[in-house]
């Protein structure tokens, strides 16, 4: 964990010949394609440090890989999103259909790239204001636990050290929490939670165990420090400059249009994925 934790924070500032390291720790051979995806990431790098407007006229290369199952196509891509901390989904081809037709549309391919952008800022900026967070949450447990008559230790660390050693007294508390709290770490719907909470909060009292309590307001804490318009322009940024899509299968929807005889025609899932390819 430390390891990718540090290696997301450098971003894309990775030379090919770092790439090529780290992938060789994880898979073994395909050193082309280890080199093409290196290269590839590297150009990207660079594009977003030309000034504008000859910045969005650079436009990333993508990589088609071919090689039978099991070769490390997806492993490839897989651990190169993980070194840059970029957006990552792996989809096949054939599941989708053209707009009108029974399936997914590919449209849905962005759209998860974007919810997943947005899961991970979130858990990025929720753990930074982790520790501020659980300042606050410490000290409206000791005001809880003050009106039900139950004594806490005034000292931060002593607090701290009791809860996790589940050294504290017996006891309930009532505290103030949005409804509904949702798990900061484990976001089920990023953006519908996002449009939730434009609304105004609506604060509803829960009575929770000392332990209970205090996990229950510093996930409210957190959710509350976080700037979610800033959330969401954070995992569009990354979404259109470092997301990674894995579209796997494609080759079985690239069929000659001549000779389709009894088979489903794939042309507009074809002409649906080209702006993505």
């Amino acid at each position: 964990m430390a390891e990718k934790e540090g290696a997301a924070g450098r971003g894309g500032d990775w030379t090919p010949a770092e790439v090529v390291a780290a992938l060789d720790r994880h898979i073994v051979g395909q050193a082309a394609a280890k080199r093409a995806v290196a290269i590839a990431l590297r150009n990207r790098w660079r594009r977003r440090r030309v000034p504008e407007p000859l910045g969005t006229e650079i436009q990333p290369n993508n990589i088609l890989m071919v090689g039978p199952t099991g070769v490390g196509k997806t492993e490839i891509a897989r651990r190169l999103a993980g070194l840059v901390g970029a957006p990552f989904v792996k989809v096949e081809a054939t599941k989708y259909t053209e707009v009108g037709y029974v399936g997914r549309d590919v449209e849905s391919i962005v759209r998860d790239l974007t919810d997943l952008a947005v899961a991970m800022v979130r858990e990025e900026w929720g753990r930074a204001a982790s520790a501020k967070a659980e300042e606050r949450a410490l000290g409206r447990l000791r005001e809880a636990a003050d009106a039900r008559g139950i004594d806490l230790p005034m000292d931060s660390d002593t607090l701290m050290g009791a809860l996790r050693e589940s050294e504290l007294p017996e006891g309930r508390v009532e505290v103030s929490l949005a409804s509904p709290i949702s798990d900061i770490f484990t976001p089920a719907d990023p953006i519908r939670e996002f449009a939730d909470s434009l609304r105004p909060a609506r604060l509803r009292k829960v009575e929770l165990d000392l332990g209970g309590a205090f996990e229950a307001l510093k996930r409210h804490e957190i959710e509350s420090s976080l700037d979610t318009a800033g959330v969401v322009a954070e995992a569009r940024a990354r979404t259109e400059e470092k997301g990674i899509v894995f579209i796997d299968e494609i080759d079985k929807i690239c069929g000659d249009p001549l000779h389709d005889g009894g088979e489903i025609s794939r042309g507009g899932v074809q002409r649906d994925i080209l702006p993505i390819v």
